[in-house]
Order: C-alpha cells, then sequence, then structure tokens
C-alpha cells in the first residue's frame, strides 16, 4: 500500500481488508447536505462546490476520442463530513504511522489512473530542464498539464527522453490535485472518506445528531501499517 501525499511517498501494505466501504462517483449516491457534531454551513458549502467542480471536470473531459481524466477513490463531501463531525481525526490522519493504505485502495489507484496517465506519457517527453514537452505536431496539446512545467518540443531543452509512468508522474499529475484541498495524503484522504461515509450513511445516527442525543463520533485509530515495501520513486 501507500502513504501517497504532497510530502513524500512511502509504499506500506496491510493485508487484512478493514473496510466494507467502496464508493463510485455519482451525484445520486450522495446527499446534498453534510451531517454531524462541528459541521457548519461554510464546509457545507465548500463540500458541494468541490464536488460540483469535480462532475463538471469530469463532463468535459467525456469528449469523443478525448482519455478522462481520473477522479480519487474519496469525495470530497464524505472527507469534509469525516473532518467536520471530529476534528481529532485530522491530527491522526497527520501521523504517517497511522496513514497506510489497504491493497484493494492501492489496486483502485492504479485501476484509476492507468489510463490516462498511459496516454499521457506516450504525448509528452521530458527535456534535461524537466519540463514535459508535448510531442503533438499540429495544434494545441490536448492534456491539461495540471501545475507541470511543459513546453512544445521546438522549445525542448537539450535532450528529450520518454516520460516514463513513476511514482515522480502519478504524485505530480494525480496525488497532488487531488489531495491538495484538504492538505492530507492520499491514503489519509481514504481514511477519512470512509469514516464521512459512515457518518452520512447511518439515517439513525443522522436523526440522532439532529434530536442532540449520542453523537456520531469517527474512529480516530487511522489504519497502521503491516508490511513495508518500497520508497523508491522511479519504480515503474
Amino acid at each position: 500500500a501507500c502513504m501517497l501525499g504532497c510530502g513524500a511517498t512511502k509504499i506500506y501494505v496491510r493485508p487484512s481488508e478493514s473496510s466494507k466501504f467502496e464508493w463510485e462517483a455519482g451525484a445520486e449516491q450522495v446527499a446534498p447536505m453534510t451531517i454531524g457534531a462541528g459541521s457548519d454551513m461554510e464546509c457545507d458549502q465548500v463540500a458541494a462546490k468541490s464536488y460540483l467542480a469535480n462532475e463538471a471536470e469530469a463532463r468535459i473531459h467525456d469528449e469523443p476520442n478525448a482519455v478522462r481524466y481520473p477522479r480519487p477513490g474519496f469525495t470530497s463531501l464524505h472527507v469534509h463530513d469525516a473532518l467536520a463531525n471530529d476534528p481529532r481525526l485530522r491530527e491522526t490522519l497527520r501521523m504517517p504511522e497511522k496513514c497506510a493504505i489497504t491493497v484493494r485502495d492501492l489496486t483502485d489507484l492504479y485501476r484509476r489512473t492507468q489510463i490516462e496517465m498511459d496516454s499521457y506519457c506516450a504525448s509528452h517527453g521530458l527535456d534535461d530542464a524537466f519540463h514535459h514537452v508535448c510531442l503533438a505536431t499540429e495544434g494545441e496539446c490536448p492534456f491539461d498539464h495540471l501545475g507541470a512545467r511543459f513546453c512544445k518540443r521546438a522549445d525542448a531543452q537539450g535532450e528529450v527522453r520518454p516520460l516514463l509512468a513513476t511514482m515522480h508522474t502519478l504524485v505530480g499529475r494525480y496525488i497532488k490535485p487531488w489531495t491538495k484541498p484538504y492538505d492530507l495524503s492520499y491514503a489519509a484522504a481514504m481514511i477519512a472518506n470512509i469514516e464521512g461515509m459512515k457518518v452520512r450513511d447511518s439515517s439513525v445516527k443522522a436523526v440522532r445528531e439532529v434530536l442532540g442525543m449520542n453523537a456520531t463520533r469517527v474512529n480516530i485509530a487511522g489504519l497502521v501499517a503491516e508490511v513495508f515495501i518500497s520508497h523508491n520513486w522511479q519504480e515503474l
């Protein structure tokens, strides 16, 4: 498994599967409100805007012959729910040793990114200044470079080498853009997503929250790694 975030990439594995929750994007699966002790209107609005922005971005990429930019394995509404429901969870998610990722979620991350990343890498090179060099000979590059420094082939500096689908590419193109709004690693966001689903999906607990009884609290134990695999950013 891997703790993927803005600061570092550490590969861990937890063989046992601790979660029974799975989520696939779809507006009909997410209620337009945040439930939980400590949530507020501002958090609701931010979460809703973030979700709608993700949906709009997905529609942009639903063009014929276009490779759709993938969405993460978590939804912003569930992450916001979990963090608003119990602020102590963020403290736990800042501890790398409590932010492992399951094999299933790591496999899901590969499945989500493989096609788009292979297509992006096939359409770009890497020059001596670490620019992503657009190899298209006609028109504009069809890809959003998502903050990466890029240039046309005519403007490349030095040798242009193949852009490989390594952890550098994975983290820069997917993990950082996905997790930046929450200041969490990918593994931490996945943990928060599961806790947010528990809060949102229980109608009984939601009623108790409204009535002020038995306030629901998320599990702030995190997910402790059992096996360390790798810390090699150049792995394919």
